[in-house]
């Protein structure tokens, strides 16, 4: 879940995609292991 993150660059939509969930699995996965944040988990450039 975290190298998915990493390669959609911190955009959960991506991320969920590259994993083949959807965005509402991903959100409730990363709730339960306790990596929900308000920013995104890689920061993107130029930022």
């Amino acid at each position: 879940m975290l190298e998915a993150l990493a390669k959609a660059g911190g955009k959960r939509t991506q991320a969920a995609e590259i994993l083949g969930w959807g965005r509402s699995t991903l959100w409730r996965k990363m709730k339960y292991h306790g990596l929900l944040s308000r920013s995104r988990m890689v920061p993107q450039k130029g930022r």
